[in-house]
């Protein structure tokens, strides 16, 4: 269903009251006229009063259209007070364990991610006005990358970090099109050495012959699991 905001109902009902006005006053023109040519009579002052009327009428409705079409807003805009950058403090400051838990990956592996895909073309600007640090950019996308659920909202991501909601899909896109760039560079099937070593690990844990996962489905859990909880 259109939803119309309160603005746009009143330019609709006033060029609909313009409308109905002006062809209104068209059919009572024409029928005075006739009546004028049949009865031969002068007299139409009364006819003159009740047709300047009608034009102030639609004067009126005139200045109320443009006054209304040439605010964008009815009421005041209200300025949100941006928050303090909280990037240097995730990146610098927050402890180990618990930057992992933000963005499911250690610091030096996000570092050496960033340093994958400093260079790639998604983050070069063809004008004057430079990205913002591919770090801040990289936080936002894994933050909502790794968020479940109403976690995910891009406007609690926007008021987290402190940028606008589309900016969050930005971030998110540029890194999502690097990294796939890269891809081919990074991920690669395991040797046969690797592969023995791989399923020795996932066999400890209770799944016997499993060389690799893919986290395709998200399962709530009551309670984290006591080795590396904070993955989850």
């Amino acid at each position: 269903m259109v939803r119309f905001s309160q603005r746009k109902a009143c330019i609709k009902a006033l060029e609909a009251a313009l409308e109905s006005k002006m062809t209104v006053m068209a059919i009572q023109g024409i029928l005075v006229l006739d009546e004028d040519i049949s009865s031969g009579s002068e007299d139409g002052s009364s006819d003159e009063d009740e047709y300047d009327m009608d034009w102030e009428e639609i004067d009126d409705l005139l200045i109320w259209l443009h006054a209304i079409c040439s605010e964008r807003y009815f009421g005041p805009r209200q300025t949100l007070e941006q928050p303090p950058a909280i990037h240097d403090y995730l990146m610098n400051k927050l402890e180990a364990s618990r930057f992992k838990q933000e963005f499911r990956m250690t610091r030096l592996a996000f570092t050496k991610l960033c340093a994958w895909i400093r260079n790639d073309t998604v983050f070069q600007n063809n004008s004057h006005n430079p990205q913002r640090p591919i770090e801040e950019q990289l936080m936002v996308a894994l933050k909502r990358l790794g968020c479940f659920g109403n976690g995910a909202s891009v406007g609690m991501l926007a008021r987290f970090f402190g940028v606008g909601e589309g900016t969050v899909e930005l971030y998110t896109n540029r890194c999502i099109m690097a990294i796939l760039r890269i891809k081919t560079q990074i991920i690669q099937w395991p040797s046969p050495e690797d592969r023995k070593e791989i399923k020795a690990d996932y066999a400890e844990v209770g799944f016997d012959g499993c060389v690799g996962l893919i986290d395709g489905v998200l399962i709530p859990l009551a309670e984290c699991p006591s080795k590396n909880g904070s993955d989850f």
